[in-house]
């Protein structure tokens, strides 16, 4: 197989939810969760925390990632792009020798993503036909969009279909995780670049912290659930 390269970023001065990525989810951290289920798959090479906080530092450590530097404040203000820390992160191990196929990103912010499914798309990930991976969950068709201030929908109203019988479904990126081979990366400096593929995940593992609410039905969902529908 070849080499990737697992990264989580967690800035230490996130706003909407003061020092999330330690915030406790049922039994352990936020960030333990992403950092558990990558260790676990068994197909990232190394898997890396960036950050640029001791505490988060310390803390990714005691969960099996490695955190060989701290990142530096200038890529990690409120307006750093993900991309920015992926490429200080990719510069410094290979600066150490270390060097890798594919460099995979993976959001804390996303914490029910299941070890079977992340394995599976990892395994199979053929570098010679889908330059980039990224995780996406099905959309309904019934979509509406704001128009000069009002809210119109996209379809015939008239002509609705039966949910079952939609023959094209719709899909929306549910940042859960995003992968691509280093060279397109380096090239394009983007997290998708090149021919992607899109790997379907369901409504449960599509969930996606940002905001207190979204915190409240995580923190449910995965109280329901148990740890075993994540890392088993």
């Amino acid at each position: 197989m070849s080499r990737v390269l697992a990264i989580i970023p967690a800035r230490g001065g996130s706003k909407e939810i003061p020092r999330k990525n330690l915030i406790p989810l049922v039994d352990k951290p936020l960030i333990a969760w992403t950092i558990l289920c990558a260790v676990k798959a068994g197909v990232f090479s190394d898997v890396i925390v960036s950050t640029d906080d001791e505490e988060i530092a310390d803390v990714a450590r005691s969960f099996g990632a490695e955190v060989p530097f701290l990142r530096p404040k200038e890529f990690a203000q409120d307006n750093s792009s993900t991309e920015s820390a992926m490429i200080h992160a990719l510069e410094w191990l290979q600066n150490s020798g270390r060097f890798y196929d594919g460099i995979c990103l993976l959001q804390a912010t996303s914490p029910i993503r299941r070890v079977s499914v992340l394995r599976d798309a990892f395994e199979n990930w053929d570098f010679e036909q889908h330059d980039s991976l990224v995780s996406v969950t099905p959309a309904s068709h019934f979509v509406w969009e704001q128009d000069d201030e009002e809210v119109k929908p996209t379809y015939d109203l008239f002509g609705r279909l039966r949910r079952q019988d939609l023959s094209a479904p719709l899909f929306y990126e549910n940042g859960s995780y995003y992968a691509t081979k280093t060279d397109s990366f380096v090239a394009s400096q983007n997290r998708m670049s090149g021919k992607c593929k899109g790997v379907v995940l369901n409504q449960f593992e599509s969930l996606e912290i940002d905001t207190h609410e979204d915190l409240f039905h995580t923190r449910v969902l995965l109280e329901a659930l148990g740890s075993n529908y994540v890392f088993d």
